[in-house]
């Protein structure tokens, strides 16, 4: 059905906007490549700005995490300790004076708070998949600049969007006072966690830019760094992993991180099952107290490879969760919370037995 030429159609005898969204997911096979397609809609809602607030700020990317100071219905605080990575971002932006203006997609949702976000003078990015395509379509059209930078994980990428989002605004001052504070509290974990992960390599299960910036603050932290494009839903490890989320690895490529991708010769059967953790660890040398696994959502490896034995790590929004610190560890107190993370798992994976809660429920 052709549901565009309907709605263009039914248009001049409805007062309201119509706008159809195609899902797109008949024309592309990737969950990367139909983001891609279907945050630029979210743009067509926008109107042309009659004024720009220069000291505004729109979060783009959002999908899932709320900005609580805009949530729908939110009085006061947070009513629970678990901050999201835009309620980090936020609190980055008012630290050098600016203030957020839009969250998208997540936060506020009718349609006045979509429509306006074109009068604010910058757009930083959360999630890249969804926040590009809308930050490059609001350069095109509205004139909107946009700090090219997404997932701020570890202090190298953090200290940059600070700095580069204060050369659009004008706030250097204000960001090298914020970013001195932000050093000083959080350097003792860091400087202990790298004491810690000395010498260890990660290696790591997963597609775009969650994977990318989790291997990057650990590439920071100084541990060697392993990738394989692979969900265990997937079932396999996939060229398309990487090709689906194009918009975030040419980020991570033009900032210059280039990590060692794992790939099969062509021919060979691609269930990482069989090959991915164990496979890897015995072609490579690598003893368990050498290695840090990290995985999206769900370990494949539950039941056979133990979190006492090998230091576990979690990377998704939903089932990472530390009290007071981000689920994604965007910026400096994620940053943080990362590495208190890493910490403990280390600390774990040295008992060598008595296997945990995780492995006891997952190995049934």
């Amino acid at each position: 059905d052709d549901f565009k030429r309907v709605i263009e159609k039914a248009q001049p005898e409805v007062g309201a906007k119509l706008y159809f969204y195609s899902t797109a997911g008949y024309e592309t096979r990737n969950i990367g490549q139909m983001i891609e397609a279907l945050t630029p809609m979210w743009v067509d809602l926008m109107d042309p700005p009659a004024k720009v607030d220069p000291e505004a700020v729109n979060i783009l990317g959002g999908n899932r995490e709320v900005y609580w100071k805009h949530a729908r219905g939110a009085v006061g605080d947070r009513p629970y300790p678990y901050p999201s990575d835009v309620d980090e971002l936020g609190r980055i932006v008012e630290g050098i004076g600016l203030k957020v203006h839009r969250v998208l997609l997540a936060s506020g949702g009718d349609y006045d708070y979509i429509r306006t976000a074109p009068e604010a003078a910058v757009n930083i990015i959360s999630c890249g998949t969804w926040g590009f395509p809308q930050a490059f379509l609001m350069k095109e059209r509205f004139g909107t600049q946009y700090v090219y930078n997404e997932l701020p994980l570890g202090l190298e990428s953090t200290d940059a969007l600070v700095r580069d989002l204060a050369k659009l605004t004008g706030k250097e001052k204000e960001a090298e006072e914020f970013i001195g504070k932000e050093h000083v509290a959080i350097q003792p974990v860091w400087e202990k966690c790298k004491e810690v992960v000395a010498g260890k390599t990660v290696i790591l299960g997963g597609i775009g830019n969650r994977a990318s910036s989790y291997l990057r603050i650990c590439q920071e932290l100084g541990m060697e760094v392993i990738y394989i494009p692979a969900y265990p839903d997937m079932g396999g490890c996939l060229d398309e992993c990487i090709k689906g989320k194009r918009v975030d690895w040419d980020y991570f490529m033009e900032s210059g991180f280039d990590p060692m991708v794992l790939r099969l010769k062509e021919g060979l059967l691609r269930d990482y099952r069989m090959y991915y953790l164990p496979a890897l660890m015995k072609k490579l040398e690598l003893a368990e107290d050498d290695v840090v696994y990290m995985y999206c959502d769900f370990s494949a490896y539950a039941g056979r490879l133990e979190p006492a034995s090998i230091p576990y790590m979690n990377t998704s929004t939903h089932l990472r969760k530390r009290p007071s610190y981000p689920s994604r560890a965007v910026g400096y107190k994620g940053t943080e919370g990362f590495c208190l993370d890493l910490m403990e798992a280390v600390s774990v994976s040295k008992r060598k037995t008595d296997p945990t809660l995780y492995t006891r429920i997952y190995a049934k």
